[in-house]
C-alpha cells in the first residue's frame, strides 16, 4: 500500500509540474510584409497623364499640375501589397504644408500606373498614368 500511495503522490506532483509550466511552443504571430525605404524600383520613373506628370525617384514621390504647386513625398517607405500593388507612407509637402506619415497607394499594369492619397477603399484612384 505504501509503494501504490508513493505512485500516485509522485504521478500528481509530475502532472501537476507539467500543466504548471509554461507554454514554450507557443506559435508566434506572422509578420506583416515589410517596410521598406524609398520607392519600388518598378514605380520609378516619369509618368503622365492629362496636364499632370508624376515623377518617382528612388526617394521621393512629385506631382506636378498646370496651375497648381507641387505635391511631394519625402521619407518614404513602401510595402508591397501583392504583384502590382503598393503601399507607400512618408512626409507629404504641398507649399508650405508639411505632413508626417501621409499615405499613398500605387497600381502598376504593363507601362501604366495608377494612385490615390489613402489607403481606404472608399477613396478613388486619379486615373492612369502613362510612362
Amino acid at each position: 500500500m505504501n509503494s501504490l500511495h508513493r505512485f500516485i503522490l509522485g504521478t500528481a506532483a509530475i502532472t501537476g509540474l507539467v500543466l504548471l509550466m509554461p507554454n514554450t511552443t507557443t506559435t508566434q504571430p506572422v509578420q506583416a510584409a515589410t517596410w521598406h525605404h524609398g520607392t519600388p524600383k518598378i514605380v520609378r520613373g516619369y509618368w503622365k497623364h492629362d496636364d499632370s506628370i508624376v515623377t518617382i525617384t528612388s526617394k521621393s514621390f512629385t506631382q506636378e499640375r498646370l496651375g497648381w504647386p507641387a505635391t511631394k513625398f519625402t521619407k518614404l517607405r513602401y510595402q508591397k501589397v501583392n504583384a502590382t500593388t503598393y503601399k507607400l507612407k512618408g512626409t507629404y509637402h504641398n507649399g508650405n504644408l508639411a505632413t508626417k506619415n501621409s499615405h499613398l497607394k500605387l497600381v502598376k499594369k504593363g507601362s501604366q500606373l495608377k494612385f490615390k492619397y489613402s489607403w481606404a477603399s472608399r477613396f478613388q484612384y486619379l486615373g492612369w498614368y502613362q510612362h
